[in-house]
């Protein structure tokens, strides 16, 4: 079950600049940043710099809840793309993670802003699955 919080999350990641804050031993608070890449042709098309954590509640064999948060690994790897700098057309990468669980990831779309004629794309989708 995706929680609601992690697409907040994800959107204000995805819409201001966050700086990172460092404990007085220079490590960072957060998670650390993971940068991928979609490409076509030999050419990279879609650029993504994400630091997540992710809250997941679900519901037990007990009828009880559960709750697990994780990070988005930085080694994690792009298991699939498109990219599209058509306006109305979505782009999308799907990211697993989770050595030994090949169905472990998370998949996000992005479209670009019809009003502008700016490159400028939005997340319109985040989906986490487990198969």
């Amino acid at each position: 079950m995706l929680h609601k919080s992690v697409t907040a999350a994800i959107l204000l990641l995805s819409c201001w600049q966050v700086s990172a804050v460092l404990t007085s031993d220079n490590t960072p608070l957060g998670p650390e940043v993971g940068h991928f890449a979609v490409e076509e042709n030999g050419k990279k098309c879609l650029l993504l710099d994400i630091a997540a954590t992710f809250h997941i509640q679900y519901e037990k064999a007990d009828n009880t809840t559960g709750k697990v948060s994780y990070t988005l690994p930085i080694d994690s790897t792009v298991s699939a793309g498109t990219c599209s700098s058509l306006i109305g057309a979505k782009s999308d990468i799907s990211l697993g993670f989770f050595t030994g669980y090949p169905k472990f990831g998370v998949h996000m779309e992005f479209e670009r802003n019809f009003v502008s004629l700016h490159r400028t794309f939005w997340l319109s989708s985040l989906k986490i699955y487990y198969t």
